[in-house]
């Protein structure tokens, strides 16, 4: 797995085989397959280290537009508003939340968590400012322009959680800083990437892919009613009316799936069943069951596009970097002569006991 190290676990690009993690197109750049993570610890870590001293800028901006809410309460229960200091309060301090450590569940409070999701933030900035490859301010900018382009929509949650700009770029140059350090001195030409690419086209390719709706029944008796209602009604309509599976009420529609995916007896049917038509019944688990084959997309190559040249780049050089820069060394090294100071008495307890805990399991302490 192509992972950077971060105290609270990993920061990754992909999982298994380089050749595996960048073949699917909605997932093939590095700062894509960051993207989910990347949105929920900004914002957790906005929520928490906000606090409730910040500005109106922390108010969702869906509570501010609402006039009964004031702007310091984040809602009301029955006109008795909730106190913007007791919900930062409360979420800080939930029980039952936690993080991996080495392998371990280690239960910490909220208000912690984002204190160390912080720190280690600090320290990767640090570390990259040392070793001379901070991210540019163009390059930051450039980076948060292309997760506007491609995760627009999921941004816009943050955006209506109250979270700025600034904060965004801040989460974005973190982990531009965190590429950086783990390709240090790497280079991917050009020619290597095309290479790449020819040597590994099988990866290169969206899945086939099948939309379909589902008729469920539990005997031979209802399969035939249902048999005699889909000569005059459509397959929706009769979904509705007699099928016993949870699909019924959206007219037997299912998602779009890969074909891969598909049971071999469904694969079998759906395989030998054209556009528009319906699949003979098929006999699982006590259960028959008929599908609507809506549509069909056959697998296809992915062009080697600016933007997948790009990805397969980048992806190339965390791979030669992980064997030319011992990343989590260096961090090690850094969180192990860090001077980390908190007001509060209780979180600097829990950091002690934490970075001890950390190194002595990592074999820095």
């Amino acid at each position: 797995m192509d992972c950077l190290p971060r105290l609270r676990g990993v920061a990754c690009w992909g999982g298994g085989d380089t050749r595996a993690s960048i073949a699917s197109r909605s997932v093939y750049t590095h700062e894509g397959l960051t993207m989910l993570v990347f949105l929920f610890e900004l914002l957790f870590s906005f929520a928490i280290a906000a606090g409730p001293g910040v500005g109106n800028s922390a108010v969702p901006a869906a509570a501010a537009a609402v006039p009964s809410v004031a702007q310091d309460a984040v809602g009301t229960v029955n006109g008795e508003p909730i106190l913007r200091s007791d919900y930062f309060n409360r979420m800080e301090f939930m029980s039952g939340v936690g993080t991996v450590l080495n392998g371990r569940f280690v239960q910490s409070p909220p208000a912690f968590l984002a204190i160390e999701r912080l720190i280690n933030d600090r320290l990767v900035l640090q570390l990259a400012k040392s070793k001379g490859v901070s991210p540019t301010a163009g390059e930051i900018e450039n980076s948060l322009k292309e997760h506007l382009s491609r995760e627009g929509d999921r941004i816009k949650i943050l955006s209506d959680f109250g979270v700025p700009q600034s904060e965004l770029k801040a989460l974005v140059a973190v982990e531009l800083a965190q590429f950086k350090l783990a390709t240090m001195g790497v280079t991917v030409t050009d020619q290597q990437v095309t290479e790449y690419y020819n040597t590994n086209k099988a990866y290169f390719t969206t899945p086939a892919k099948v939309k379909l709706k589902v008729i469920v029944v539990k005997s031979v008796t209802d399969r035939d009613k249902v048999d005699i209602a889909l000569k005059t009604r459509p397959f929706s309509d009769v979904a509705r009316e007699m099928s016993t599976d949870l699909t019924k009420f959206d007219g037997g529609d299912l998602p779009e799936v890969d074909v891969g995916r598909l049971p071999q007896n469904t694969l079998n049917e759906v395989s030998r069943t054209a556009e528009g038509q319906m699949t003979a019944w098929i006999e699982s688990e006590g259960a028959f069951l008929k599908y609507l084959v809506e549509k069909k997309e056959e697998a296809k190559q992915l062009p080697l596009d600016p933007q997948l040249r790009e990805s397969i780049r980048k992806q190339l050089m965390v791979s030669i970097g992980q064997t030319k820069n011992d990343l989590k060394k260096m961090m090690d090294e850094l969180r192990k002569s860090a001077k980390v100071q908190l007001s509060s008495p209780g979180l600097q307890k829990l950091w002690d006991a934490y970075i001890k805990d950390y190194l002595l399991q990592s074999g820095g302490g």
